[in-house]
């Protein structure tokens, strides 16, 4: 219902109905000859308006949806597929013209709807795009929302002759509906008109009409399917005369009921600028699902799919030895039908056989002990009502790398992977997660990577939905063997720029550290960071705040951590609220389960990332202490223990000569920043030049340590004997645009020579064998390079990673940092 009309063709149409009327009826024997007495018949259309719902005002239910299904509602989720989220300007626009919860309660799109239904011959279906569901009621709610301009035929029922005339043109010779005003009082309710049955009797110059019309209702749910067909009887008579008809008169009670107006629409058209009409019958058109592809059965990849059951649905889906596999089926709100889920093994076991009755008894399997790959098949019994699920795959797999956080906010983050093996590695995928630990969508893969091979791309290369972007807040590189990937973000004017890499292949361990809290109203840096669970079970977390003096600040105990999911940390949230300025956070898990966490820390134009710290080992590594001047180098020690802890430093080129060392007695959970530039930074005619610095403590103790220019700094964990290889790589060359620098560093720490053959590989994969570098090491000695400047710039525009080897069998450890030429960005991480 509408209070006006708008988009009225033409003016009047009373001459054009005369003349047309004395041709209709010497056409289709309406002009009766005084031995006709009566005749009946019958019109229809050629297709049945759909009924439909008509969203009165004072819900706003399209853009609100308080009388549909909530948020989001059918125009944010046009927003959502044409925009990548919602409320934007269609859901104001809206709001503004068609929500008012103060109009009278007759106000509402019962036009808009009805000219939509003669106009659109759609037959509506759920369907699932972009992995978005719209229902009917969306799809009938949009298609409404684009009619609301249209232009169009209209007159005024100012006697029945206007009524007859509408019912033999439009019906009867164009078999078009028609919408009219059914209402005779000062509201306005209007419906589409498809057919007619008439009878009529002839009185000298006088036609008695009782014609019954039908007419699609809008009084439905949104998401009705079909049309509900109402009726309604009119009686009248027709003057006739010379051939025409030339007026008449309501009898009976159609005097004070019989319709106001009727209407045609001609051209679809609507006033608002934020709505695409062809975009919107492509969403009214579709059916079924993004993910169907004919009969054949489709493989899944872990990622959440919302799905709709137009006909047996068929799915398989693989796994490793080792790997535990998680599949949750849940109906949705909806369909009346039951769901069947049969899953089979690849020997064809039945691994499970389920009905889903309600939303509230969803199916939820963890596999582990069956045969992959396995198949899945849903069906129901009637598919004219098809149910719409969601779906949802996850795997856990013994190599699995973790990138935790994805910027957004117009930040780039880019991506190396590498496989440095000699063999290709299998099923490597990228899967975005939620914080909740729910998996969203795999992004690439999966695939093969060959022996040598390297993809560097943007997280806006890869295909991710818009709409879910703001949910992502995590994501998982799988595969079946040893990939490595490099993540590197900064903002988008070349500041703050930080890395993820994994020191191990899950960094997880049962106990870890959160090494920097910041005060809640500190303005001048800002701190996140989470713990995270990777597996599928549920675990129970003991955290402890301490301040940098090692003050406990708060103790929770047995804070749930549900199975995938994040616990953030931030100041002023939970689980702290109020944290220290300087502090850390000690994490154990209740019944000694593993555990990994991150932080990420923001002050001036640097930021900075670490993996959660280890806490587990009696003895560092500061791998290079530059010479003082441009550098500083920094070490940040914490003492996890409730007991003094005794900490020394010693210069390894120093041997017995203990003259430099330095002890440091931290107290019981003290946290502790040390200057190393100023007495360890050795300048290049210094016997103890290129010394790494042993970091021993009586009790074990967690650190990192920091290099920094002028404008950005590099956190890396203190390595330990954990971190020490035979062979290590360095998995990503930036440097080839001549913008960015890459620099190595290797140190032994044995107490033998040491010689280190670095080969470089290129984009290709394939060996530099002539381009290869021997280093050779005394015990407790670095080297630190560029790139570009060991292996020559004409080589180092080609290399893609460097394979560092000891040729002697002993392990060495490394570390490599990214910049700029300006030094403006940096960024390292330890090499495994």
């Amino acid at each position: 219902m509408k209070k006006q009309l708008t988009g009225v063709l033409g003016g009047s149409l009373k001459v054009y109905r005369i003349l047309l009327f004395t041709v209709i009826f010497l056409i289709f024997g309406l002009f009766l000859s005084p031995n006709t007495y009566a005749a009946t018949e019958t019109g229809e259309a050629e297709f049945t308006p759909w009924s439909g719902y008509w969203w009165p005002y004072y819900r706003g239910g399209l853009a609100t949806g308080l009388d549909y299904r909530g948020n989001p509602a059918p125009v944010e989720k046009y927003e959502m597929l044409t925009r990548g989220s919602y409320p934007q300007d269609l859901t104001t626009w809206y709001k503004d013209k068609y929500y008012d919860p103060d109009a009278p309660g007759w106000f509402g799109l019962c036009l808009y709807w009805a000219w939509a239904s003669v106009y659109e011959n759609i037959t509506f279906l759920p369907s699932s795009l972009d992995n978005i569901v719209f229902r009917v009621g969306d799809k009938k709610g949009l298609l409404t929302l684009t009619h609301n301009d249209d232009i169009i035929e209209s007159e005024y029922v100012h006697s029945p002759d206007v009524f007859h005339y509408w019912l033999m043109y439009y019906i009867k010779e164009q078999r078009k509906a028609f919408v009219a005003d059914l209402d005779s009082s000062d509201e306005i309710w209007s419906y589409p008109v498809f057919r007619y049955d008439m009878e009529t009797r002839t009185d000298a110059s006088t036609e008695h009409v009782e014609v019954t019309i039908y007419y699609a209702n809008d009084f439905v749910h949104p998401d009705y399917m079909g049309t509900d067909i109402k009726q309604q009887t009119y009686t009248y008579d027709l003057y006739v005369s010379g051939g025409a008809i030339t007026g008449g008169e309501w009898t009976g009670s159609s005097v004070s009921d019989h319709p106001d107006r009727v209407t045609i629409p001609i051209v679809s058209q609507t006033n608002c600028p934020y709505l695409d009409y062809q975009k919107i019958l492509e969403i009214a058109q579709s059916e079924d699902d993004f993910l169907e592809s004919g009969t054949d059965t489709v493989a899944l990849h872990p990622g959440t799919y919302n799905l709709i059951l137009m006909d047996e649905d068929r799915y398989s889906f693989d796994g490793s030895s080792g790997d535990v596999i998680r599949l949750a089926v849940e109906k949705q709100n909806g369909s009346t039908q039951d769901m069947v889920i049969s899953i089979t093994d690849a020997a064809g076991n039945a691994v499970a056989e389920n009905r889903i009755v309600t939303e509230d008894d969803p199916l939820e399997l963890i596999l582990s002990e069956a045969v992959p790959p396995y198949a899945i098949v849903l069906t129901q019994n009637d598919y004219s009502d098809p149910n719409i699920y969601t779906l949802k795959f996850d795997i856990q797999r013994n190599t699995t790398q973790t990138v935790p956080y994805i910027p957004k906010n117009g930040m780039w983050s880019g991506f190396a992977l590498t496989n440095p093996g000699d063999t290709p590695v299998e099923d490597v995928t990228l899967t975005t997660y939620t914080e909740e630990g729910q998996p969203l969508q795999t992004l690439l893969g999966p695939m093969t990577m060959a022996s040598g091979e390297r993809q560097v791309f943007l997280f806006t290369d890869l295909p991710y939905r818009q709409h879910e972007l703001s949910d992502t807040e995590s994501l998982k590189l799988m595969a079946d063997g040893d990939i490595r990937m490099v993540n590197l973000f900064a903002s988008s004017s070349y500041e703050r720029m930080s890395v993820f890499a994994q020191n191990s292949a899950d960094n997880a361990e049962t106990r870890i550290i959160i090494p920097d809290t910041r005060a809640p109203l500190d303005f001048s840096r800002s701190m996140s960071g989470a713990v995270m669970n990777k597996m599928f079970d549920d675990l129970l977390l003991n955290l402890r705040l301490y301040s940098e003096g090692g003050t406990l600040k708060k103790e929770i105990l047995n804070e749930p951590l549900t199975s995938r999911s994040m616990l953030p940390i931030s100041p002023s949230g939970y689980p702290f609220y109020s944290m220290p300025s300087s502090g850390w956070i000690d994490v154990t898990e209740a019944e000694g389960n593993v555990l990994s966490g991150f932080q990420y820390v923001k002050a001036g134009t640097w930021s900075e990332t670490l993996f959660a710290l280890s806490a587990d080992s009696t003895h560092k590594i500061v791998p290079q202490i530059p010479e003082p001047g441009y550098w500083e180098t920094t070490v940040t020690l914490i003492n996890p223990n409730d007991a003094e802890n005794v900490i020394r430093f010693h210069l390894r080129k120093a041997g017995e000569d203990l003259s430099e060392d330095t002890e440091l007695r931290l107290a019981p959970n003290e946290k502790r920043v040390v200057t190393l530039h100023d007495q360890y930074g050795k300048s290049s005619d210094d016997p103890l030049h290129s010394s790494i610095l042993d970091i021993s403590a009586e009790l074990p103790v967690a650190g990192y340590y920091t290099f920094a220019s002028p404008n950005d700094k590099a956190d890396l964990p203190l390595p330990d004997s954990d971190d020490l290889k035979t062979d290590l790589i360095m998995p990503h060359y930036a440097g080839n645009d001549g913008f960015w620098w890459t620099g190595v560093g290797v140190f032994n720490p044995s107490e033998s020579d040491l010689t280190i053959q670095g080969t470089p590989y290129d984009i290709n994969g394939q060996e530099m064998a002539s381009a290869g570098q021997q280093i050779v090491l005394f015990p407790g000695e670095y080297d630190v390079f560029t790139v570009k400047d060991r292996f020559g710039e004409n080589i180092a525009s080609e290399i893609a990673f460097i394979k560092f080897a000891a040729l002697e069998g002993e392990k060495f450890g490394g570390f490599y940092l990214y910049g700029n030429l300006t030094n403006e960005m940096l960024s390292g991480a330890n090499m495994r």
